[in-house]
């Protein structure tokens, strides 16, 4: 029976790579030393500002997505790379517990110290019947990262007024009759049938607070209806930031969770958290200047999806969350109340803040605060961190016996403990509402003279903010300060030269009370500072070039100098200076090769930076003919998918004929193609005939689709398009450009012929000499591709077999596709040419070459055979901006000749002559402009000349 396979599928099932980042594994502290990083999240911070996806990180791994270009830059490290999983696998990150054991058996693909890394064809409903550990799906998502912010070091007596006057109030006779009611559901179970009604009792527990907006938010997992609980305490300066404030409210056990899951610490005391301080703020009338967020979370249990679910809907609506404060297990305890702990689960980035917590806990509790692991990974405040929002969490000290058990019950926990953890949140969280909004769009420039550094920051809109304090500090010493400040700058004085130096600045309210600080880091340099992130874009006759601002305060502007031989600075590309860090240069061609930019940045008093790295570009052009990607492996004997290099380059070359054209090897080609590399030809035949790494295709897509949009056409001739494109149902370049979201595929299916589908294409068939005697002149590996929206079929997968035969499943699917990308054209074949006929290979070929692509030689049309009785000479310039000129020659003076430009839809934009010619050979021209004297857009256009039966056509590029 045939199988429909996305494309996904069918790499998975052949075991090559499903993505262009490679998964790779470093250590952390030997990538802070690469890096110069201070800390494991200033290193994260720093690969993710170069294009690195960071997925996780601790103090002892560091596992990135990089591309194979970035990886080499860090080829010299020790590193694991993790092979991507197969669509029957999923990773699953396990924190994890004390005194229990991970199962044998598990695929451990790496191991993190206080968690492991594993791979597992098991969903996560299997995975809990399997493990009790805590695990959460690691599903690739690249983490994101705000800058550190620090903490206030003192709660003002106003806010510690409040604070007591809270802690006062939480009860432990309320926290466990909460815990009680939680547990009288007798489970809470994800997937029991009363999560509804779990989550609505919440909900009405905050309405009967007095919490109006109370409210349920759905969301779906495992093809089930889930509900997270929301309930709002509006800010009164800042009702649009928000602190969070939760815990998650299902519950498991591993005998009979949809019976019984009493869970009362696991995690009804986390979820009382968050009634217990909702139920004291509104009882004794707190008002919080940013909004207070209460939460509890659905579906912890199986991979924190709840948290996930409200995590990625305040990133895709852009919340302003200042603080999530997360509770799992608080409620065990069998020590000396006189020396009770609760563990601090700290995270990279929100160290600041776990700071914070302790000082608040050991100044308004009993309670001695402890650091648990960093980045934990096994409760609510993950999905929080992984997006960049601070987080705090609580956890307690001693890990609970009875945990995912059916002795998780009220009996056994101990609630006077549990209030005493609340008790530590309500004066973290209070303390911290309290704290005026913090400086916005806070910036540090260099002042340029060697010994001052400027911060400066947005007026604040709050009337709440009186002034503002700043500080300063280098590496491993105290800050400096406060400085107050009224305006929304200040400038540091008395620095040494070539030191960094962090400042923070936070805004003061009336009382005093201070925000957190945003913290910024520079190095007071006398020369500016070297131009960094230079990058190169080709553009359609020209070169844009771009790197980021130097912000010293004596800054003047840029030159940048251009060389035709690397190595060399050369000499300035434009007169004067520049002064935004940008250029596009249009003085270039594709005939000089390679163009080599260096920048350097100026002060005022003309110091000049170091030179900036070097880059090198090219224009698009599209003049340069045919260009040959071979991305067949080479082998030096031939088998079925395994051909010769020499082979296959005579193949493809005696296929374009007399067309120009250039080869490229990728087996040695380094580095990794550009768009600079490819946009002076104007079409491109790519060729692979093996099934070994063809992932090329999907590694450099982004520089494909660009080439195509500027008109570049692009005839794809490869072994199976899911090995070249995975992800085509949610790949747009799959879909958009290449014309296909998905194939239907059988190992069993054999292919003889691809027969012609759309006027003007011819049939080919398989060459019998390398067809294997075992297949009766058949090959396999051809996927039959499922059209995307205006994707027309030219070839379709034919066999000797019936339809009906296991091997001719696929007979009548479109091998062959045709799809206009903007201003371009590409052809997609999911049959190697090279195991067609030769003559029939050509002639296809030459088709798509000369009538889809309008390629040409110096005679010939795209439409027609060439002819000697017309003849349209090549375009000069071409491209052009203003009129670009050509001849016209014809062996017949009695015939009227019309000549007109086409855009690439076939429609007429501009009659340039409709006459007789007076002469053999006549010069004519066009200015860019249609038939009723207006501009035309960038993009590409044909010239077309025809006398009775002859024609003769040209491409032009116009540019504006």
């Amino acid at each position: 029976m045939m199988k429909r396979l996305y494309l996904i599928l069918i790499l998975l099932a052949l075991g090559y790579s499903l993505m262009a980042l490679e998964i790779t594994a470093f250590r952390t502290e030997e990538l802070s030393r690469f890096l110069g990083g201070s800390s494991p999240y200033e290193t994260a911070s720093q690969l993710s500002s170069r294009g690195v996806e960071i997925y996780y990180y601790n103090e002892l791994s560091m596992i990135c997505g990089l591309n194979p270009q970035l990886n080499q830059d860090y080829s010299e490290l020790n590193s694991t790379r993790i092979p991507s999983p197969s669509r029957s696998e999923r990773l699953y990150l396990v924190t994890k517990l004390p005194d229990r054991e991970l199962p044998t058996g598990l695929d451990i693909v790496l191991d993190l110290g206080s968690s492991v890394l594993i791979r597992s064809t098991l969903n996560e409903e299997a995975l809990t019947r399997q493990i009790v550990h805590p695990f959460v799906v690691f599903d690739l998502a690249p983490m994101k990262f705000n800058r550190s912010e620090a903490v206030p070091s003192a709660t003002l007596q106003e806010t510690r007024t409040s604070i007591l006057q809270m802690t006062q109030a939480v009860s432990a006779d309320s926290v466990l009759a909460f815990i009680q009611a939680l547990q009288n559901f007798q489970t809470r179970y994800a997937l029991a049938d009363n999560r509804l009604a779990v989550a609505t009792w919440i909900k009405n527990q905050f309405l009967r607070f007095g919490i109006s907006n109370a409210e349920l938010f759905p969301f779906t997992w495992n093809n089930t209806d889930q509900y997270n609980v929301v309930a709002t305490i509006p800010g009164t300066v800042n009702p649009d930031e928000y602190i969070i404030v939760g815990g998650h409210h299902d519950s498991i056990t591993g005998t009979t969770p949809y019976q019984f899951a009493p869970g009362a610490d696991d995690n009804a005391s986390g979820s009382v958290a968050a009634l217990e301080m909702a139920r004291v703020m509104m009882a004794t009338g707190f008002q919080p200047k940013c909004s207070i967020r209460f939460m509890t979370f659905a579906a912890e249990e199986f991979g924190l999806w709840g948290a996930k679910a409200y995590a990625n809907h305040a990133e895709a609506n852009d919340l302003q969350i200042r603080l999530m404060v997360n509770h799992d297990m608080i409620a065990n305890s069998n020590e000396n109340p006189a020396t009770w702990r609760v563990r601090l689960m700290p995270y990279e980035g929100s160290m600041p803040q776990s700071d914070y917590a302790v000082q608040q806990t050991e100044e308004f509790t009993t309670l001695n605060a402890v650091f648990g692991s960093a980045n934990s990974a096994s409760s609510d405040s993950y999905p929080f961190w992984q997006k960049g929002y601070p987080v705090i969490y609580f956890f307690e000290y001693e890990f609970c016996p009875y945990y995912h058990s059916d002795l998780d019950i009220t009996a056994n926990l101990n609630p006077t403990y549990c209030a005493e953890v609340i008790r530590a949140s309500i004066a973290s969280t209070a303390g911290y509402s309290m704290m005026p909004a913090t400086p916005q769009n806070v910036e540090l420039v260099d002042a340029g003279n060697g010994n001052q550094l400027i911060i400066s920051w947005n007026p604040s809109t709050d009337t709440d903010i009186s002034y503002y304090n700043v500080y300063y500090f280098t590496q491993g010493n105290p800050a400096i300060g406060p400085f107050p400040v009224t305006d929304n700058s200040y400038t540091v004085s008395g620095l040494t030269e070539g030191v960094e130096y962090t400042l923070q600045v936070a805004s003061v309210d009336a009382v005093g009370t201070e925000s957190y600080r945003i913290s910024r880091t520079g190095t007071p340099q006398v020369i500016p500072a070297m131009p960094t992130e230079f990058n190169e874009t080709p553009i359609l006759g020209g070169i844009g070039l771009d790197w980021a601002p130097n912000t010293e305060a004596d800054f003047a502007g840029y030159i940048l100098y251009r060389s035709l031989v690397p190595g060399q600075i050369g000499s300035p590309a434009h007169t004067g200076m520049l002064t935004e860090p940008t250029y596009t240069d249009t003085n270039v061609n594709s005939q000089d090769g390679y163009y080599y930019y260096t920048v350097i940045a100026l002060d005022l008093s003309g110091n000049p930076s170091p030179y900036s790295a070097t880059v090198s570009s090219r224009p698009i052009t599209l003049d340069r003919g045919v260009l040959i990607i071979d991305e067949t492996k080479n082998f030096t004997t031939e088998n079925l998918f395994q051909i010769p290099d020499q082979a296959a380059d005579d193949f493809y070359l005696a296929c374009l004929g007399d067309l120009p054209s250039q080869q490229l090897d990728l087996e040695s080609f380094e580095p990794l193609l550009r768009l600079a590399d490819i946009g002076v030809y104007s079409s491109i035949l790519w060729h692979g005939n093996d099934a070994s790494e063809m992932d090329y295709v999907n590694i450099v897509k982004d520089q494909l689709k660009a080439y195509v949009a500027a008109g570049g056409d692009i005839l794809f001739s490869v072994i199976a398009p899911s090995l070249v494109t995975p992800n085509a149902g949610n790949d747009p370049f799959s879909s958009a450009c290449m014309g296909f979201t998905g194939v239907d595929y059988s190992t069993a299916a054999r292919f003889k012929y691809a027969n012609s589908a759309a006027p003007g294409i011819p049939s080919l068939s398989v060459d019998p000499l390398k067809a294997p005697a075992s297949m009766n002149g058949h090959i396999f590996r051809v996927e039959g591709m499922i059209p995307a929206a205006g994707a027309n079929t030219l070839l379709t997968f034919g066999s000797d077999y019936g339809d009906q035969q296991t091997q001719g499943q696929l007979n009548g699917l479109p091998v062959g596709l045709h799809k206009q990308y903007g201003e371009g054209e590409v052809v997609t074949l999911s049959f190697p040419l090279y195991y067609m006929m030769q003559d029939q290979a050509t002639a296809l070929v030459q088709h798509v070459f000369t009538n889809i692509f309008g390629e040409s030689t110096d005679n010939n049309d795209p439409g027609l055979s060439p002819t000697p009785m017309l003849s349209l000479s090549t375009a000069y310039p071409n491209p052009f901006g203003q009129t670009t000129s050509f001849s016209i020659s014809s062996k017949d003076s009695s015939s009227p000749v019309n000549i007109g430009i086409y855009n690439l839809r076939g429609q007429l934009v501009k009659t340039i002559l409709n006459d007789l010619l007076t002469t053999k050979t006549s010069l004519l021209s066009w200015d860019g402009r249609d038939d009723l004297g207006r501009a035309c857009a960038t993009g590409i256009y044909f010239i077309r000349a025809k006398q009775g039966t002859d024609q003769s056509s040209r491409k032009l590029v116009l540019m504006k």
